[in-house]
C-alpha cells in the first residue's frame, strides 16, 4: 500500500463501490440526518400505516407511517436548513393531508427554546392561542398540557423530569 492518498471518490449515501486493494482510497460520504416526524389529522389521531412524501428544495422523499403515524426520513445535510411540506395520502383517492414544516438544528432541552420548539413540534403550543412575551420561553399552557398528559406532577415548569419525558416522547 502507497501512503499518499491514490484516488478520491465521493460517493452517495446509499451506495456501494468495488476499491483496489493495494492503494489507500479516500471516501466521502455526504452527510445525512434523520427527521422523525408523527402524522396526525385534525383530530389528533394516527394517520397510520398510509404512503408519505416529503417534498424538501425540489427533492421529495418517499416513505411509510408506522400504527402510530411516525415515519423517518434520511435528509442529505445540505437541506438541512430547508423548508418542506410532508404528504400523507389519506384515502384510496389520493386525498393528502399536508403540512409546511421547517428543518433546523433543535436546541437543548435544558434551554427554554429546546423545550418550547419540542412542546410546538408535539402540538402543545396553539397558533393564536399561545402568545407568550417571549417567543423562545414555552408557555406554562403548554408545559402544563404535556405534564398532565403523560402523567407528570402539574407545576407549569419544565423541570428535570419534564424535560427527560419531552426527550423521551419528542425522540431526541
Amino acid at each position: 500500500m502507497t501512503d499518499a492518498l491514490d484516488s478520491r471518490c465521493v460517493l452517495p449515501p446509499e451506495a456501494t463501490a468495488s476499491l483496489a486493494l493495494d492503494r489507500v482510497h479516500a471516501l466521502v460520504v455526504p452527510g445525512v440526518r434523520f427527521v422523525n416526524l408523527r402524522a396526525l389529522d385534525f383530530e389528533w389521531q394516527d394517520l397510520g400505516d398510509l404512503p408519505c412524501r416529503l417534498q424538501l428544495e425540489g427533492r421529495e422523499i418517499v416513505g411509510q407511517t408506522d400504527a402510530d403515524g411516525r415515519v423517518s426520513f434520511k435528509i442529505p445535510m445540505a437541506l438541512w436548513d430547508a423548508q418542506g411540506l410532508l404528504h400523507v395520502e389519506t384515502d384510496a383517492h389520493g386525498w393528502t393531508h399536508g403540512r409546511g414544516l421547517a428543518l433546523s438544528k433543535t436546541e437543548p432541552v435544558e434551554s427554554p427554546a429546546g423545550q418550547r420548539a419540542r412542546l410546538e413540534n408535539l402540538g402543545y403550543v396553539a397558533i393564536g392561542c399561545d402568545s407568550p412575551t417571549d417567543l423562545e420561553t414555552p408557555s406554562v399552557w403548554a408545559i402544563e398540557e404535556f405534564q398532565c398528559e403523560h402523567g407528570l406532577t402539574v407545576t407549569g415548569e419544565c423541570d428535570p423530569e419534564t424535560q427527560a419525558k419531552l426527550v423521551e416522547v419528542h425522540g431526541h
